[in-house]
């Protein structure tokens, strides 16, 4: 039978109007930050996200974060074009001076890796964060129902068409975390946790899919927003790099469903001395309000 393809919209879809460009705040330095794109085939069981290099992603500034503790966003808001570029098993755009601490209107441009990729849009928040230490992954998904897109900090949900939704785009904190760092804890921020049935599974995959370390969360937040758990002793041989965390709630049967995914990143050695010991981030960026 036909696939029918449908796109599975984000709870806040945003649609871009070209020639009704929003009031531009000032552009300073300190601004900078990494994107990735990535492709996830789920109609294929088990099947992990992959790399895909030369797609075009278009950012339009939407808005900043609110100011905490006297920070606020940094640098440019102007509108950007790039195309990934796929080099170490990692498709990167590097945003030069792109604003941090601010929410991006995004589109996916380019029909790959799958049929229907092409068009979507959504919304990527960038937190508050030193320049160029931020890598937010943006992901063209193919499910049973149809095409979904899940840029980082959205969840994809059933946006009024029909489709299976579910929490497709996760931020792990600290970010980065130290190979050096053995104790403290990892929070994955989403949605969708559950201890139902037990406590969520945190697994950390290289670009080809391997499993360089697990842990099991310790607490849910009674939200389903946020879990935590113990930092994985596979991380102090995993060498620094960027890793694609899955994150999967137990089931009654015994087994683990997944839920969603976010990359992360691992820095070589320890903390620098008032850096937040196991990382934190300073002031974090709130969530954009979903409609």
């Amino acid at each position: 039978m036909k696939r029918a393809y449908s796109l599975l919209l984000t709870l806040s879809l945003l649609f871009f109007v070209y020639g009704c460009e929003p009031d531009l705040p000032p552009t300073t330095p300190g601004g900078g930050f990494y994107v990735t794109t990535w492709g996830w085939n789920q109609t294929v069981a088990a099947a992990l996200p992959f790399p895909v290099g030369s797609i075009t992603i278009q950012g339009e500034w939407s808005s900043d974060c609110p100011t905490q503790g006297g920070v606020g966003a940094l640098g440019s808001p102007a509108t950007w074009e790039q195309t990934s570029t796929l080099e170490n098993g990692i498709a990167s755009i590097l945003v030069v001076n792109g604003r941090v601490c601010a929410n991006w209107n995004i589109a996916w441009l380019t029909n790959s890796p799958f049929p229907g990729c092409a068009g979507l849009t959504g919304e990527l928040s960038v937190p508050y964060g030193a320049p160029y230490q931020q890598t937010l992954p943006i992901a063209c998904i193919l499910t049973p129902a149809g095409i979904s897109g899940s840029p980082i900090e959205i969840s994809g949900g059933d946006g009024g068409d029909g489709g299976d939704g579910g929490p497709e785009g996760f931020t792990f904190t600290p970010d980065p975390i130290y190979n050096g760092t053995t104790t403290g804890a990892i929070t994955a921020t989403g949605g969708g946790f559950s201890s139902e049935y037990g406590m969520p599974l945190f697994q950390y995959f290289t670009s080809s899919g391997t499993l360089v370390a697990q842990a099991t969360a310790t607490y849910v937040a009674p939200s389903g927003t946020y879990a935590s758990g113990p930092v994985p002793s596979g991380i102090s041989s995993a060498p620094a790099g960027v890793y694609f965390g899955i994150i999967s709630n137990a089931t009654a049967g015994g087994s683990y469903q997944i839920i969603g995914s976010g990359t992360a990143t691992v820095a070589s050695g320890t903390p620098p001395s008032g850096g937040g010991g196991a990382g934190c981030r300073k002031p974090p960026c709130s969530q954009s309000t979903k409609n």
